[in-house]
């Protein structure tokens, strides 16, 4: 069975909690009704269970609170009972799937134990390593800042008139602060350079001007200014210790290999993948063998990029190496009593995990289909994601509040015409602020970017055009020269890239029905309301990212469409 992406992050991480008990149903609670968070199929998750599968659990999951973490949970046994009664647990197909994870689950034991052996990393190594990069670990510039998200134009300018009434947002009552929305920090290069400097330029406690987004119209309020800082060594010691640790694993298996390989010898036999033989043996490990059809189911279990890759050199090299390894490794967990004691838990987690996923795999995930038509469909509906058209371009305006454009415009253009420099002209002319200096530059923008005429007068330019005429917009008239195009990327081309997201949308959706489905089959009972809420996540700062940026005629900056 080819490796499928989970839906959510639920089925990975949900499975490494189900292995501490995964079979036996919990027994009931004592305490009262108060300590059953919920029932799966009529067998109850208790209070003192889950917490101490919360203590134990991986980091990514725990961050999300205790809420989180029994949703998570319900769901992977709600899957793994309808598996078990549909019985995919006693299914051979299953079994022999089993069998390399089985293998993978051993070796990685040993190196997990070989590698505890190690000394900690020392501060003193940690610190060595801050120094020596010391100059690349800086934090660039951010501002924190607050959005608000408004009805309309009016909506935004009747709050933005109670701010200034109130002195600023520290003024604004309870009902209008409530509404403000932390952004955390945006920093520079996580959003476009003209929101960045935007947001900048607000005075701090002050709501802005109304921006118009893609979703609607916002005010911005701007809390506090960090200038550019460098990392102290306490801001990335955790990291480090983890990077050094980690660096510490080809070691460790080189180690490893050393020993085991002299207790049992490999050899691997390349050449023997291009016989037709299904049972030709390729790799030997001490008295096992593995035969080629062992090493093309290895390699189903890959995604299809990867399994091209691993069907030639160097990565079959590489994928029968590994192999090789993983067998040695799991042998010699085999004579270690302390890996063995371990070693139940963790098959048995293989086992669940591979239940819920042959499930979904053979009941929902295959029900799954998508034709040429809807590829294209999505395509078109997805063209900025997958090669959008963009243009270069560099302009000259004339605003209307100035005195007769149209005769400073044409003016511009019989200078033009004559031979003069254009970005000459745009520093000496040009009545736009942000890009006067540059020449008029505007860099690269995709379609619908830019405001509607001066956006269909740029894409409709050859490369090195400049306009005949002005382009007339609601911010005065425009003289326009194409620097560069890039055309969209053909369907073709990234046809893969396609299917695969459309793909993945389409199985999230046929799994949430299924996941619902199940919930009603198995009966499902929940109760997260007995547990402390959970943190907020952490706000996004890509929040501030929009797309069509302008300046009004009055200097007001319109974000969107």
């Amino acid at each position: 069975m080819k490796a499928l992406r989970t839906v959510s992050l639920s089925l990975a991480l949900a499975a490494q909690l189900a292995a501490a008990e995964p079979s036996a149903a919990p027994s009931a609670p004592r305490a009262g009704p108060g300590d059953v968070l919920a029932r799966v199929g009529g067998v109850p998750i208790s209070r003192a269970e889950l917490e101490r599968m919360f203590a134990a659990g991986p980091p990514e999951l725990k961050s999300r609170g205790q809420r989180q973490y029994l949703a998570e949970l319900v769901k992977f046994r709600t899957l793994l009972e309808l598996g078990k009664r549909k019985g995919y647990d006693k299914n051979p197909a299953v079994k022999a799937r089993l069998a390399p994870k089985v293998r993978e689950t051993l070796a990685r034991l040993v190196f997990d134990e070989e590698k505890a052996k190690l000394p900690p990393i020392t501060p003193e190594a940690a610190r060595a390593a801050y120094e020596t990069r010391k100059a690349l670990m800086v934090e660039p510039e951010s501002v924190e800042a607050s959005e608000v998200a408004c009805n309309s134009r009016a909506d935004a300018e009747s709050f933005l008139d109670r701010a200034r009434k109130a002195g600023g947002a520290g003024g604004l009552s309870a009902a209008d602060t409530s509404r403000l929305k932390d952004l955390g920090k945006v920093y520079a290069g996580m959003v476009p350079a003209n929101v960045f400097y935007f947001l900048k330029g607000l005075p701090l406690g002050t709501v802005s001007e109304p921006v118009e987004t893609r979703s609607g119209w916002r005010l911005y309020v701007v809390r506090a200014l960090h200038p550019e800082r460098q990392k102290s060594f306490e801001d990335v010691k955790a990291a480090l210790e983890q990077e050094l640790s980690g660096g510490r694993d080809e070691q460790v298996l080189a180690g490893l290999m050393d020993m085991c390989g002299k207790k049992f010898p490999v050899k691997v036999h390349e050449a023997r993948m291009a016989e037709a033989d299904p049972l030709a043996v390729v790799i030997e490990v001490g008295e096992a063998r593995i035969t080629r059809q062992e090493v093309l189911l290895e390699l189903e279990r890959y995604e299809k990029v990867m399994r091209e890759y691993l069907t030639r050199e160097p990565g079959r090299r590489m994928l029968l190496d590994r192999l090789a390894q993983r067998e040695c490794l799991a042998q010699e967990a085999s004579s270690r009593p302390s890996i063995q004691e371990k070693f139940g838990t963790q098959l048995q987690y293989s086992q669940d995990k591979e239940v819920v996923e042959t499930l979904l795999s053979e009941e929902c995930y295959r029900h799954v289909r998508i034709d040429d038509a809807e590829e294209r469909k999505y395509y078109q509906e997805n063209r900025r994601k997958f090669g959008r058209e963009q243009v270069q371009s560099s302009h000259i305006l004339f605003r209307r509040k100035g005195s007769d454009p149209a005769k400073r415009a044409a003016e511009a253009l019989r200078r033009l015409s004559a031979g003069e420099d254009f970005h000459a002209l745009a520093r000496e002319l040009s009545e736009d602020q942000a890009t006067k200096d540059k020449g008029g530059e505007l860099g690269w923008f995709g379609r619908e970017f830019l405001v509607e005429p001066y956006d269909r007068a740029a894409f409709s330019m050859s490369e090195g055009q400049i306009t005949s005429r002005p382009v007339e917009s609601l911010y005065g008239l425009h003289l326009i020269k194409v620097e560069g195009l890039k055309r969209a990327v053909p369907f073709e081309q990234v046809r893969d890239a396609v299917v695969k997201e459309l793909t993945q949308k389409r199985r999230d959706e046929a799994y949430q029905k299924f996941l619902e489905a199940a919930r009603r089959e198995i009966g499902v009972e929940e109760h997260p309301e007995l547990l402390p809420p959970d943190p907020a996540p952490p706000p996004d700062p890509r929040a501030a990212s929009v797309q069509k940026i302008t300046i009004t005629s009055d200097g007001q900056i319109r974000i969107g469409q």
